[in-house]
């Protein structure tokens, strides 16, 4: 069946052959470049032909071929598309989606015409434009019984069935590549504690772009505090790779470590910056470095200070657990993201959680928070769930306790001592203080 992309008049890169491999690794096998999708064909001439592009994945998927199977891979080149970034005013409001310039190849993967007849046939499926015969069975003649002698002899094959030539050519390359993803994790992980070593902290004199950005969200904070959990530093130049895992430029960055909870680093998330302090123009400016193997990021999180009295806050950005630390002093720490908010897991100590949840037209933050909220109830550990007042711009997806503060100011939120009395007394009536 050809696909409609391709009776375009474009010319366009085709590679055809048997799939033996795919799968994400590094851009060209180098440690340095960003995750991206390969593909590894066989072709007649017995060569090995790597493709890339992380469009590879969707058109693989959607194809549904397997290893083993001839395909033909057609790339029909690297496209200009336009994506929308959102603006926001200073407090934090989106104000209109602004579009973006960048380039993205797209591919299309189909069945060779003989692995599509053999598909069709195994999946019992009519073979649409081929004159394919269906053989009939003739009767068979019937054969007399053996006698009880013979059949019960054992049969001693002369000749041990071999496996199939591509077979263990599979199993080779399916060897070769466990091999290359271990070698990648033991890279990743060597990448992320260089990153996070080259990073400084917030107190050294050139971290002034992330000043200024923090400075603009109104996020002041006890430095010291913060600086004891080592989790928050600053890079000054952090490369930036796009989807295909070229090389953008280097920025300015907020570099936040996120650590289990045993308190090991597992991976980075970084919000890229200009020198001015703001986000920096490019497609995702906040991006979290893969997982190496044997790592697991749920229940980690950025933390934000050590929990103070059996008291610990959590929020998903950043900038949300910043600006709940700055009103109440309980120290907050970030999940980065709402499906991380749901697998938190609470150190030792801790008897009482503050969720400052976000507030979402979807839900999905208040869901997330009571999720967890559940789960550590069950255990013992008192939850309470705080969510913003402040209405929903009609533009916006949503509002934080940042955007409270931005808007409203300490005077947003609830009152440091009340929260601290109210938990206490809750404590005494439960008979745990």
């Amino acid at each position: 069946m050809v696909n409609n992309k391709l009776r375009e008049g474009k010319p366009h890169k085709v590679v055809s052959g048997t799939l033996i491999a795919h799968g994400q690794a590094p851009f060209d096998h180098k440690e340095d470049n960003e995750l991206n999708y390969f593909a590894v064909l066989r072709t007649k001439s017995n060569h090995e032909r790597t493709c890339w592009g992380v469009d590879l994945e969707r058109a693989i998927s959607e194809c549904g071929v397997e290893l083993g199977e001839d395909i033909i891979m057609t790339n029909l080149g690297r496209e200009p598309v336009t994506v929308l970034i959102q603006v926001k005013d200073e407090q934090g409001n989106v104000v209109k989606e602004q579009p973006m310039q960048t380039h993205r190849n797209t591919w299309v993967v189909e069945r060779s015409i003989a692995a599509e007849t053999a598909f069709r046939a195994r999946s019992n499926e009519p073979v649409h434009g081929s004159d394919v015969a269906i053989p009939v069975a003739a009767e068979q003649p019937v054969v007399p019984e053996a006698p009880a002698a013979i059949t019960n002899q054992k049969v001693v094959p002369m000749f041990r069935e071999q496996p199939k030539p591509w077979l263990l050519e599979l199993q080779e390359e399916m060897a070769k590549r466990m091999e290359r993803e271990r070698a990648y994790s033991a890279r990743l992980r060597e990448k992320i504690e260089k990153i996070w070593e080259g990073c400084v902290p917030y107190s050294c004199r050139i971290t002034e772009p992330m000043r200024l950005y923090l400075q603009s969200r109104e996020l002041v904070f006890n430095v010291d505090e913060v600086e004891k959990s080592d989790c928050l530093r600053f890079h000054p130049e952090m490369a930036y790779y796009d989807e295909d895992g070229n090389e953008v430029g280097k920025f300015p960055a907020i570099v936040c470590a996120i650590r289990d909870v045993e308190g090991n680093l597992v991976t980075l998330h970084r919000t890229y910056l200009s020198k001015s302090g703001k986000k920096a123009k490019v497609v995702n400016a906040k991006k979290m470095m893969p997982i190496p193997d044997g790592l697991d990021v749920n229940g980690g999180a950025v933390r934000l200070g050590e929990p103070t009295e059996g008291i610990l806050g959590l929020a998903e950005g950043l900038e949300t657990a910043l600006s709940a630390y700055r009103v109440t002093q309980i120290p907050v720490w970030s999940t980065v993201n709402a499906t991380l908010m749901e697998s938190f897991e609470v150190p030792a100590g801790v008897h009482t959680v503050l969720i400052w949840a976000d507030k979402d037209k979807s839900v999905t933050g208040e869901k997330s928070a009571n999720v967890l909220k559940a789960k550590l109830e069950k255990l013992g550990i008192q939850v309470y769930v705080l969510l913003p007042k402040l209405p929903i711009p009609a533009k916006a997806k949503g509002v934080d306790w940042n955007d409270v503060l931005m808007s409203q100011g300490t005077l947003g939120f609830p009152n440091a001592r009340y929260l601290r009395d109210f938990i206490a007394r809750r404590r005494a009536e439960y008979g745990r203080s």
